[in-house]
């Protein structure tokens, strides 16, 4: 939902403060629902033991699914870092940026410490 709300803010006029906040707060409150239900989810399978569940997929599927989540972090983590969103792999050119690089350097250094 963030993805969107991004793709969402660069469309609009940022002098449009109205239209700017209806989007970041209706991403705050479907970010809170989203975790919600998550968590809701979570619960019941744990309570009706559904967990055991995983042990079926095969290996590289939870394995392609593990490591999509620790790039997603990495990604999330970097963006958060430079304040530019890195939406596609060729956002990923902003690290040669002396300062965007400067910047990222703690964040990744503490991600792999």
């Amino acid at each position: 939902s963030t993805t969107i709300a991004t793709t969402m803010l660069e469309g609009q006029d940022a002098n449009d403060t109205e239209v700017v906040s209806e989007i970041v707060s209706t991403t705050i409150v479907l970010l809170g629902l989203a975790t919600a239900c998550l968590g809701a989810v979570l619960v019941v399978m744990g309570k009706f033991r559904l967990a055991d569940a995983v042990a079926y997929l095969p290996l590289p599927v939870v394995g392609g699914y593990l490591a999509f989540i620790g790039y997603f972090c990495l990604e999330a983590g970097v963006a958060l870092c430079i304040s530019h969103p890195i939406m596609k792999p060729s956002d990923w050119g902003y690290l040669f940026d002396d300062k965007s690089l400067l910047l990222a350097t703690p964040g990744i250094l503490a991600g792999i410490f």
